[in-house]
């Protein structure tokens, strides 16, 4: 697979493989699953609040 990166982007990544020693796949694989793991937590985020704003959120307590 190619992708193309800007040149600030392609910077970026060349002082993260200097810093951590790691292969270009694994920074970027990594950088992918925080993102995604980001975007997961964004939406449970906009979820509670739509039941917060609709009166409907169920409160959950662990015990």
């Amino acid at each position: 697979m190619n992708i193309t990166l800007s040149k600030e982007a392609q910077n970026l990544l060349h002082l993260a493989q200097e810093n951590t020693k790691q292969p270009i796949e694994a920074i970027i694989t990594k950088a992918l699953a925080n993102y995604l793991e980001d975007l997961e937590d964004y939406k449970s985020a906009q979820e509670v609040e739509k039941r917060l704003l609709s009166g409907t959120l169920l409160l959950a307590l662990r015990i």
